[in-house]
């Protein structure tokens, strides 16, 4: 036991490294402190000073264009006209006033300084205006707004499209509701916000807490933590946080600043306190070149081994350690190491690879499952045909030779989607023979879809079930089947329009969503596709059940995009 102490690294550290460099590291590091405390507060409140100028300024701006509105409502003849005037009334009656009104639109535009482009819309005719720089995203954002009457009114606010954002404001006064957008990046640049002045990057948010910062995860940290925080930790870095704020508006100025640009910023002084920092660091490099050999090398090669045997290599051993008979406690860590390694690869090794067999047998037999009862009553429709029908006959045969050539010739785990979705619509083929006119379907993809992987036979598993529950109406059922790609996903929605999921059966597909355990009286077939998923996706699906507003079961899946280049190599014509 005396021989392990004295053999202890942490004791090594504590008798010399320590005791050497913390007498004269002390005193440096509390000088900088105290001049890194002052010089930042400094750094910081110039920042903020040239915000708030460029604060009044954009209050200016935004005073003048809500001051144009108004005074037009008041005093415009013009306006007057237009909001009286009812839509049976002759365009001849208020041709003149429209006239005057888009003039003074134009006018105020040129005049207003970053004002890209101004909107009116008068209720009681149902007529929009727009004048200044042509912007159809703004336009159709404008009338869908107006439409639906959503967003507050009479108030400043940031709006994102397309990845642009706009500081916008829409009124509204009696018949008349009118907007005003100014781009922000105009307003950057005008207000020089991108200037190198700035050590940070300046930023604009509304009442309703939306900014506009490029960094994803800087605007929801704004969003949701305390505005009024000075300093803000985002990841591994730390930033400064400067606000100010407009009583009249309300549009908002922030900065956000790297310390590190802080400390880069410093004048010469500062850094001369940096360098006896160092230079006090630099009188024990005998004993830096100690923990190199003793703590940091020792460390890196365990963390070297870990990344190896990350990648596959299991059988990879470390062979740093001499042989001795005084091993200190990182030397004991890798001669540990190592004996867990053995141990590991003796005890998991055939677990796993018969793990790895199971799953493989399982997703071959669920994916290349035939079903008896479809077999027979495909048979029974081709055998109630009449002999005068022989047309038909030659129609299902061959309907019945795709389905069963392309279900015997799997031998893939991932195909493209478009063959998928033509066995889905040979399949509901078939069942439209055996049920004539009880049910119509639309199977449809986009064409950006046709070439992305998915298991096969996921997709008739559904539609099978929406066959089996949703064809007791005494109305035609429509089956839907559709594939699109949704932010970044592969989309894939079969409904129909039965009379969806009872609420029990509801509740256990939700049950088996939420568990993976086997609900009693919800059936194997759709309990198989989504473990099947499972493996081949390793849970990164995601399912929905629902019933529509309208009536009919909706079933959605999202499925991550597979790149083709990882397609398995097929056997077989499909």
């Amino acid at each position: 036991m005396e021989q392990e102490r004295f053999q202890s690294i942490v004791k090594k550290i504590i008798l010399l490294p320590l005791s050497v460099m913390g007498l004269f590291t002390v005193v440096s590091l509390v000088s900088f402190f105290f001049v890194y405390i002052n010089m930042t507060n400094q750094i910081l409140d110039s920042n903020l000073n040239s915000v708030q100028i460029s604060q009044n300024q954009l209050g200016y701006q935004m005073s003048q264009i809500d001051k144009a509105f108004w005074e037009y409502w008041d005093s415009n003849d013009a306006h007057k006209i237009l909001s009286q005037i009812q839509p049976h009334t002759s365009r001849n009656k208020y041709a003149v006033a429209e006239s005057v009104a888009a003039n003074w639109m134009r006018t105020t535009v040129d005049i207003q300084q970053n004002l890209q482009g101004i909107m009116m819309y008068y209720k009681n005719i149902n007529h929009f205006m727009f004048r200044g720089i042509s912007n159809f995203e703004m336009h159709d954002y404008l009338r869908d707004r107006i439409e639906s009457q959503t967003g507050s009114f009479n108030s400043w606010e940031i709006v994102k499209l397309h990845n642009r954002y706009y500081l916008i404001n829409v009124y509204q006064q009696g018949n008349l509701q009118a907007a005003a957008w100014i781009p922000v990046s105009d307003l950057e640049q005008n207000l020089q916000l991108a200037d190198k002045a700035y050590l940070g990057e300046v930023y604009f948010y509304d009442s309703q807490h939306v900014n506009t910062l490029k960094e994803p995860d800087a605007n929801l940290i704004i969003q949701d933590g305390d505005r009024n925080s000075r300093s803000i930790k985002i990841g591994d870095m730390t930033y400064y946080h400067e606000i100010t704020r407009d009583k009249d508006h309300s549009i908002n100025m922030g900065i956000l600043i790297p310390r590190q640009k802080i400390i880069a910023s410093f004048p010469v002084a500062v850094r001369i306190i940096f360098i006896l920092l160092i230079l006090t660091l630099i009188c024990v490099p005998t004993i830096v070149s100690w923990l190199q050999k003793k703590i940091a090398t020792p460390i890196k090669i365990m963390d070297d081994a870990m990344t190896i045997i990350g990648e596959g290599h299991m059988d990879y051993r470390i062979n740093h350690i001499p042989p001795s008979k005084k091993y200190d406690e990182i030397d004991r860590l890798i001669i540990r190491f190592n004996e867990m390694m053995d141990e590991i690869n003796e005890l998991g090794f055939k677990l796993y690879e018969s793990k790895i067999r199971e799953q493989q047998i399982e997703l071959k037999y669920i994916s290349q499952q035939i079903r008896p009862h479809f077999i027979l009553n495909a048979l029974n429709i081709i055998y109630t045909y009449d002999v005068t029908e022989f047309d038909l006959v030659k129609k299902m045969v061959l309907h019945l030779t795709e389905y069963f050539r392309y279900i015997v010739n799997l031998r893939v785990n991932f195909l493209d989607l478009e063959l998928e979705m033509h066995h889905v619509q040979n399949y509901l083929s078939i069942q439209k023979e055996r049920y004539m006119d009880s049910f119509e379907y639309i199977v449809e993809w986009e064409i950006e879809t046709a070439g992305i992987l998915i298991p096969p036979l996921v997709i008739q598993t559904f539609v099978e079930n929406s066959i089996k529950y949703a064809l007791h109406t005494k109305d035609i059922v429509y089956i839907f089947v559709l594939a699109s790609i949704e932010e970044g996903q592969l989309k894939l929605m079969i409904a129909d329009t039965g009379n969806g999921y009872g609420e029990e059966t509801l509740q256990r597909l939700n049950n088996f969503l939420e568990t993976r355990e086997h609900q009693e009286g919800l059936g194997v077939g759709i309990e198989n596709v989504i473990e099947r998923m499972d493996i081949l996706y390793e849970q990164c699906e995601s399912i929905r059940f629902r019933n529509a507003l309208s009536g009919g079961a909706v079933v959605e899946i999202y499925l991550p995009i597979k790149p083709t280049e990882t397609k398995p190599e097929e056997s077989g014509e499909l």
